[in-house]
């Protein structure tokens, strides 16, 4: 028996995040004296830390220091997000609510880190609307 599932990714999706994401590796890079290629957001959109830090950014190759400043960059993030610098995209309530009213579960594959999605689906009330997520943490490997 098949059963369908709608599958969502979260930043761009759901949620813009970009003024956020882009903010706290802006305050990352000052804060840590560290440089920011001008490309670097577009380049590493969508992109785990673990390849953006040491592949994109180039700030170290070292698994405990980039374990350190992404724990830094994604405590940024939520500061700034918590301060409005996220949104709840247009239509994503109403899709997911239709969705879940028809018996369709939600759920969500996301290079983000599970904090984040707890601090956005604390923010616009979502946490009903998802039954799971795979989330940053959950994999070794990111999406292309």
């Amino acid at each position: 028996m098949s059963r369908t599932v709608a599958v969502f990714d979260w930043d761009g999706v759901v949620i813009d995040s970009s003024t956020a994401h882009e903010r706290s590796w802006q305050a990352l890079a000052c804060e840590e004296s560290l440089p920011l290629p001008a490309d670097h957001f577009k380049r590493g959109f969508g992109k785990r830390n673990e390849v953006i830090i040491p592949e994109i950014l180039g700030w170290s190759k070292e698994p405990a220091e980039i374990r350190r400043l992404s724990e830094k960059k994604e405590a940024a993030y939520r500061t700034i997000a918590r301060s409005g610098h996220i949104r709840l995209l247009p239509g994503a309530r109403e899709l997911t609510q239709s969705l879940a009213e028809r018996g369709i579960p939600c759920v969500i594959g996301t290079s983000t880190h599970k904090a984040n999605l707890a601090l956005a689906f604390e923010m616009f009330g979502l946490e009903h609307l998802f039954q799971g997520a795979i989330a940053s943490e959950d994999v070794t490997r990111g999406k292309p």
